[in-house]
């Protein structure tokens, strides 16, 4: 898969990583409280990255990821610090 052309809601890396994950716009996930993560752990069965995970995609994270610990669970390979 190549994407082409994008674009982001916000210039701040870890709320766009929630806007692509969920779909939504910032304003409506909320995810605007790094202490507070909700769509990457309460809702982690419904983002884009688990439901490739599930349907048979290999996924991956590699850099830096600040909304919440990260868990084996979440992709297939990961690399991450903080």
């Amino acid at each position: 898969m190549l994407f082409t052309e994008n674009a982001v809601t916000t210039s701040i890396c870890w709320i766009s990583r929630a806007c692509l994950a969920t779909g939504q716009h910032y304003a409506r996930h909320q995810t605007i409280n790094l202490s507070n993560p909700v769509p990457f752990h309460k809702y982690w069965d419904e983002t884009l990255f688990a439901k490739l995970k599930d349907n048979g995609y290999v996924t991956g994270m590699v850099g830096k990821w600040q909304p919440g610990q990260m868990r084996p669970w979440m992709f297939s390979h990961m690399n991450s610090y903080s």
